[in-house]
Order: structure tokens, then C-alpha cells, then sequence
């Protein structure tokens, strides 16, 4: 039997290290090439950027395969030496997180949100509505509702992997857990934007992190040259030279803007925009932040392609299903006049379906990361959609995948 190498290999930068496959929310996932350059240049950076160390302990749930979890959780713990936790299973997930006590967590945007709801369920009412009108709570109080999901211990959050409601990262704020955002995709290996705490504001990204750089095309598309930046696609060359400008910029297939300051901000997918039969253009991705911000919301995808006016496919939370129907549709069909109030009259959302069964990364319906897949959810409820706009505006219910209760 031939005994292990224990002895250090070293490796060219350039040579092929992984293969980093994406979510697929909009088809199938792709392989991202990275180099051994690639990680080291990554792992180190932001390393040093985060200000981990090896007093500090982290919290591991997502999916090893997932970019952020291999940068900020796996190599950030080489590089600092700090101290993993990893969670059991997604039902013992926020009594893990209790156990744990990270000293930073990351999380994607449906994380932050089951977090908040969780933490909303566990203060008393009167303190919630306080903390809904902008009041500031006491020290005591902001602790005790922390120590409720074990971020009492958190000196800052992170989030990622996708836009996150500005008011999301507010409620954070208010209870003096300060919150940043992270912009990175599974092409540069996650090394792209970091925030600032206390610098960068709500709803925006950066600044860049040390070699990166970044425009927008004239489509309003972000472009990043970053040193973390992919070979390219596995066994697919036409795709890798057309995510590529000539000059070495990674297309992201995100739409975004720059401010004065070089942060930036992600207002929606490219091929996420659609038209409306009505020949008007809708950016979903911030009309379903709006939408997502409420504690009767679990999943929100908006959708419109050829149809007169978006609409919006709402999951509730699982405990919400168990509310009578009128109440459930009542605060449902309240939150959509709401939003609709700060939309563009072609933006506004017509029909609110509201879905029975809980979308899953088991069913198919979620990435790993807790993503909706579009081009699935879409075929899925295209007759359930087409019953829906013949009916009068307003929140509807679905018991099955094509069948609708009566309107009231």
C-alpha cells in the first residue's frame, strides 16, 4: 500500500485548480475554470480586507460548491485561522447559529429574512411596531431579540448572492448589528465589491476591492476585470469569449449603476427585464425586494413577460398558510397596493397568486442559495397565471399548481 504525500506540492498560479459551477437560476449552471492564482489572490485580499482572525468564529451552511461559502468561509479560515461552525441540517439551523455565536455571519438575502421574521416573532408587538416606525430600541432590548437567533456575539453581518431590501439591512442597523453587502460572482471567484461598516450606505456595494475594476457597458450592464477573474467556462470556449470584452472585462449579466463614490448597485438581471404585452419594460428584481421586506412573504417572484401588467407569485411563510384565507389574502393584497404606490404606473403589479406549497431546493424550485429559478417557476404556473389575469385585481389563491379558489 503506498503511503500519502505529506509534503507541500507546490503549483503553478496558472494551473487549473476547481471548477465552480453556477446556481442556474436561469438555466443550466456552468463551470467556472479557476487557477490556483485565481483563489490565492482571492483568499488573501479579502483575508485581510474582512479583518478576521483567529479569535474569531464563523457559521458554515451553505453548500461548499457555492463561491461565497469556499472564499469567506473555507480559504478566509485558512488564511486567518479561524474557527468553523458547521450547522446540522436547515430545521436545527437557527438553533446551531444559538450554539455558535459567530463573531461575523454571512448570509444570502433569504437567510437575513427568515432571521428577521424569526427574531420578529420572538419580541412582543408593541416593540416590533417601535421598531417598524424607526425608533430606536434600548440597548437590552436589541440584545435580547440578537441573542433570540445567536448574533448577540456579531460585531458586523454580511450579506450576498443576491439585491437585498435596503429596509432589510436597516432593521439590522437599528438593532446595532451593523450590515454590509458583498458583490462577487462564481467567474471571479467572489472577489469583486466589499462593503464598509459605518461608510458604505444601505442598498449599495464597495468599494471595489484591491486590482478589480469595473464600468457599465452602454446597456447598463456590470463589467469587472478582476485578478480572480475565471480561465473561462468548462468545455465551452463560444461561451467563455462571450462573457469576455476584448480588454479582459467580465460581463455579469447584472444590471447596475456607479455613483460618484465607485460604489455600485444592483438593480436586476439582464435577461430578467421583460415586456409587458403593452410593449413596456419591467426590472423585476427591485419591484420583488419591495415586495420581500414583509413578514407575510417567503419567496416573491414577479413575472410579465406578454402579459398586460406584472404580476407576483407570493409564498407565504409556512406558518402564515395556517391563517384563514380572507386574512392571508387581505394582508397580501395590502402590501401590493403599498408597493404599487412607489412603482411606475407600467411597473405596477396587477395580480398577486399567492402559492399553496413551499418552493425548495429539494423540489427544484431554489438554488442552493435559496434563488428562485425563474425559467422554472414560469413554466410551472403558465396556466395557473393565464386563469389569474382573467380575474379582477387583487391577491388570489392557489391550492394546487393550476387551480384557483373562487374570487370572493
Amino acid at each position: 500500500m503506498q503511503s500519502p504525500e505529506l509534503a507541500a506540492q507546490e503549483q503553478a498560479p496558472e494551473q487549473l485548480a476547481t471548477i465552480m459551477y453556477t446556481s442556474g437560476t436561469t438555466g443550466l449552471p456552468k463551470g467556472a475554470m479557476h487557477s490556483f492564482g485565481n483563489m490565492a489572490t482571492a483568499a488573501s485580499s479579502y483575508s485581510a480586507q474582512s479583518g478576521l482572525s483567529k479569535n474569531d468564529v464563523i457559521f458554515s451552511y451553505l453548500p461548499m460548491s457555492h463561491v461565497g461559502e469556499r472564499l469567506a468561509v473555507e480559504l478566509t479560515s485558512l488564511y486567518c485561522g479561524s474557527r468553523i461552525f458547521f450547522n446540522e441540517s436547515l430545521d436545527s439551523f437557527i438553533s446551531d447559529l444559538r450554539t455558535c455565536k459567530p463573531d461575523v455571519f454571512l448570509g444570502v438575502p433569504r437567510i437575513w429574512l427568515k432571521l428577521f421574521q424569526a427574531m420578529r416573532a420572538f419580541a412582543d408587538a408593541e416593540l416590533i411596531a417601535e421598531l417598524d416606525s424607526g425608533c430606536e430600541p434600548t440597548d437590552a432590548e436589541a440584545q435580547r431579540i440578537l441573542t433570540s437567533v445567536g448574533l448577540e456575539k456579531a460585531r458586523f453581518g454580511v450579506c450576498g448572492a443576491a439585491p437585498v431590501p435596503p429596509s432589510l439591512l436597516t432593521w439590522y442597523n437599528r438593532l446595532g448589528l451593523p450590515m454590509i453587502e458583498v458583490y462577487g460572482m462564481t467567474e471571479n471567484f467572489g472577489y469583486s465589491h466589499l462593503g464598509q461598516v459605518g461608510i458604505t450606505p444601505a442598498g449599495w456595494v464597495g468599494p471595489s476591492l484591491p486590482g478589480v475594476e469595473v464600468r457599465l457597458t452602454p446597456e447598463g450592464e456590470v463589467a469587472v476585470n478582476s485578478p480572480a477573474n475565471m480561465l473561462g467556462y468548462y468545455k465551452d470556449e463560444a461561451k467563455s469569449a462571450e462573457v469576455f470584452t476584448k480588454d479582459g472585462y467580465f460581463l455579469t449579466g447584472d444590471k447596475g449603476e456607479i455613483n460618484e463614490q465607485g460604489l455600485i448597485r444592483i438593480v436586476g438581471r439582464v435577461r430578467d427585464t421583460f415586456k409587458t404585452s403593452k410593449g413596456k419594460f419591467v426590472a423585476p428584481a427591485p419591484i420583488e425586494n419591495a415586495l420581500a421586506s414583509s413578514p407575510w412573504v417567503e419567496h416573491v417572484l414577479v413575472l410579465g413577460q406578454g402579459l398586460p401588467a406584472p404580476v407576483a407569485l407570493i409564498v407565504p411563510p409556512q406558518q402564515l398558510l395556517n391563517q384563514p384565507d380572507d386574512a392571508l389574502l387581505t394582508q397580501l393584497e395590502t402590501l401590493r397596493l403599498k408597493v404599487n404606490t412607489t412603482l411606475e404606473r407600467h411597473e405596477q403589479i396587477s395580480h398577486v397568486l399567492v402559492i399553496a406549497e413551499q418552493w425548495s431546493v429539494a423540489s427544484g424550485e431554489l438554488t442552493p442559495t435559496l434563488k428562485a429559478k425563474r425559467d422554472v417557476l414560469e413554466r410551472r404556473y403558465a396556466e395557473a397565471l393565464e386563469q389569474l389575469i382573467e380575474r379582477a385585481p387583487g391577491a388570489h389563491y392557489a391550492t394546487s399548481l393550476t387551480a384557483l379558489l373562487p374570487a370572493e
